[in-house]
């Protein structure tokens, strides 16, 4: 039953571990002289004496802290998606202008772009200029309509299929390879941020 349901404030409380159970905490009743079940947001378990276990236990408190700290985590996300976002964009698809993400729309394009041109040359693209860059921007900016955009993802998915039988790329891809490559990418990043 949800504590908001029967009322218990956690701050009257103790907490302490049940053994061999994850997630599950036995609850002690200790009124006003209780330390309280958490410290911030995080559980502190308290040693119970032993004269306490039968005249003070309360109940069990199920507490899922990985599924708390990932809504936590989704709930900053999304608020800082709100203070961040292109707003003028935003009210395009509020308004109905738009019924799709532009900015999804823009890196779709951006990553068939850059497959284009490993079939071209076996490099991809990384930073664009001129003709594609001005295409990216005007997808992003809600210039061309869904139509427009699927006509030009089309157009570059058909000339991925004529260039499928000259690229000389492997027919699979070396998995050992990309990950040890995603390996060194990650340490290299990791140690210019630290």
């Amino acid at each position: 039953m949800p504590l908001r349901t029967i009322g218990w404030l956690l701050d009257e409380y103790h907490a302490a571990r049940l053994e061999h159970s994850r997630d599950t905490y036995r609850l002690y009743y200790y009124r006003k002289q209780a330390r309280g079940v958490f410290r911030g947001d995080v559980i502190a378990c308290e040693s119970i004496p032993e004269e306490d276990e039968s005249t003070r236990f309360a109940g069990f408190l199920l507490y899922n802290e990985q599924g708390w700290r990932q809504a936590f985590a989704d709930h900053q996300n999304y608020w800082a998606w709100r203070r961040d976002r292109n707003e003028s964009r935003w009210q395009q698809q509020e308004r109905g202008e738009l019924d799709f993400d532009t900015k999804n729309m823009m890196h779709t394009v951006r990553l068939l772009l850059s497959g284009r041109s490993l079939m071209k040359s076996g490099q991809p693209i990384v930073r664009f200029s001129g003709h594609q860059l001005a295409l990216l921007m005007s997808i992003r900016e809600g210039k061309l309509s869904f139509d427009e955009i699927m006509s030009v993802a089309q157009e570059i998915l058909a000339d991925c299929e004529r260039l499928k039988a000259t690229a000389d790329l492997p027919d699979i891809c070396e998995s050992a390879q990309a990950t040890t490559l995603l390996r060194e990418i990650t340490e290299h990043w990791e140690k210019r941020t630290l």
